[in-house]
């Protein structure tokens, strides 16, 4: 079994890990949301433009879970050093 410190740095490295992935994908939403980044732009050059906005924020949307996901992950991840706190505190350690 892991050592409840080396627990707790594992998951400090994991809640790290999650939080940039959030600001990633919301860094890409922005800029989706935006129409400012190449991939959006080239294939939207073969889409409608009365379509461009719901397509833009169709993608949006997509990063927008990605960021909630990773969110959600770091925030489990958090609770889990609080059990870890909670139980050396019992132990008295």
């Amino acid at each position: 079994m892991i050592e409840p410190e080396q627990a707790h740095e594992v998951l400090e490295q994991f809640i790290g890990e999650q939080e940039a992935a959030a600001e990633e994908a919301e860094g890409h939403r922005d800029q989706l949301l935006c129409g400012e980044t190449p991939l959006l732009i080239e294939r939207l050059s073969r889409r409608d433009p009365a379509d461009h906005e719901y397509i833009a924020r169709i993608k949006a949307h997509v990063f927008d879970g990605l960021a909630a996901v990773a969110r959600t992950r770091a925030e489990c991840a958090r609770e889990g050093q609080r059990l870890l706190a909670a139980q050396k505190q019992s132990d008295g350690v």
